[in-house]
């Protein structure tokens, strides 16, 4: 499972969804760190996978390839934080 999680500014995008009410933009938030904690324990996993089956340089590379785990997942949630979808009224 890959997860994109991009920064933009309002001004550059577009959706059809033109507004969100504020127990909308809660789940959307919610969803969005559910899938990414999801993601991050699938990739965890993938790690211990490879250890298990490749034990040459380990656990180097598995300490490598979880530090930037540790960094996506750090960055892929304050994201998810910063995102301020226009609130309808």
């Amino acid at each position: 499972m890959i997860i994109l999680v991009v920064t933009v500014s309002q001004t550059q995008t577009q959706s059809a969804v033109q507004c969100f009410y504020p127990q909308e933009k809660d789940r959307v938030i919610e969803l969005a760190h559910q899938a990414v904690d999801l993601a991050f324990q699938d990739k965890v996993r993938s790690l211990f996978d490879v250890w298990v089956r490749d034990p040459v340089e380990q656990p180097k590379r598995a300490m490598s390839g979880m530090a930037t785990n540790i960094s996506a997942y750090h960055r892929a949630r304050a994201n998810v934080r910063q995102w301020e979808p226009v609130i309808c009224q």
